[in-house]
């Protein structure tokens, strides 16, 4: 099943360090880095808030994701 994970700059720090076990765990099991994003000016719900605003980071990140896993 494709996946990509993210952290948000302002997502509370036992998020950054679930974040760092889950591309530890990831990494250990399937021999290379997981796709990960840093959501810099973000917390917790702001990427999913900023979809179909002005702000089109987000929406660049899922599409792309999109794009090469359908592709």
């Amino acid at each position: 099943v494709p996946i990509q994970f993210s952290v948000a700059e302002f997502d509370p720090d036992d998020f950054h360090a679930q974040a760092a076990q889950v591309v530890t765990q990831w990494t250990a099991t399937k021999g290379r880095l997981p796709e990960m994003h840093y959501l810099t000016g973000h917390n917790h719900l702001s990427p999913a808030l900023s979809i179909g605003s002005d702000s089109r980071e987000v929406e660049r990140m899922v599409a792309g994701f999109v794009r090469r896993v359908t592709a």
